[in-house]
């Protein structure tokens, strides 16, 4: 493919448009390496690791809902750990602006639609949080055993049944999400996580490219069809 044989210049290019959004030198300290992590430094990348694993899974499985939920994820265990804050609205509009510098111009709704499902994954988590705190304190159980019987309710399964977007291909969701999710981690002072978010970000959008120009084939040969039929 021919995003694939330019990646380094493709990374590089995306890199300096995104992470400009980011005063991330004044703001994440000073870069921190292996010999200097501490444990909770160790716990902290485990974690990361972990949720990056699964939200590449689901990536690969077309489940964008599945996706945003570990990006909400990440994006918690990285204001907890670091206190970062991100505006979602406003890293989807650089992620957008990219895409148009390199050709591509993703449908008018997306933005919104992936912005209101990351409000609205974040709404649901935050309540379940709550929720297993407040069930710890009345049966003074442990936080894995108050999830656990979280995830037994039925009200629990009631709330996670939701459907998926249908104005957008799941891909495309699921590659605007990764690119977001790398843009989170690029900005830690950790070069293992610079890493990984480098290569979320290029897998987002080559993801996302891949859709695009599918979508573009399609509607190509439809338009070419229909016009041989008129012709007939």
């Amino acid at each position: 493919m021919f995003y694939g044989r330019y990646n380094k210049r493709l990374c590089n290019f995306i890199l300096v448009g995104l992470l400009s959004i980011f005063t991330i030198n004044q703001t994440h300290g000073q870069i921190i390496y292996p010999s200097q992590y501490g444990l909770g430094d160790v716990i902290f990348i485990a974690k990361l690791e972990r949720l990056i694993e699964k939200l590449i899974k689901s990536q690969g499985k077309g489940d964008s809902k599945k996706t945003i939920q570990y990006l909400v994820e990440i994006k918690r265990e990285i204001q907890m750990a670091y206190g970062i804050e991100f505006d979602i609205g406003k890293c989807l509009k650089e992620v957008e602006k990219e895409f148009k510098k390199l050709g591509q111009v993703l449908p008018s709704s997306a933005t919104k639609i992936i912005k209101d499902k990351v409000k609205k994954e974040e709404k649901k988590q935050n309540k379940r949080l709550c929720d297993v705190q407040q069930i710890m304190e009345m049966e003074n159980i442990s936080f894995e055993d108050a999830q656990l019987y979280l995830l037994g309710s039925n009200e629990y399964k009631k709330e996670d049944k939701t459907e998926e977007e249908k104005d957008l291909p799941t891909l495309l969701i699921c590659g605007v999400v990764m690119s977001l999710c790398g843009i989170f981690l690029y900005s830690l002072p950790i070069p293992l996580c610079k890493e990984w978010g480098q290569n979320l970000i290029i897998g987002g959008f080559t993801t996302c490219v891949t859709v695009l120009s599918n979508e573009h084939d399609e509607n190509k040969k439809k338009d070419e069809e229909n016009k041989k039929e008129d012709k007939e």
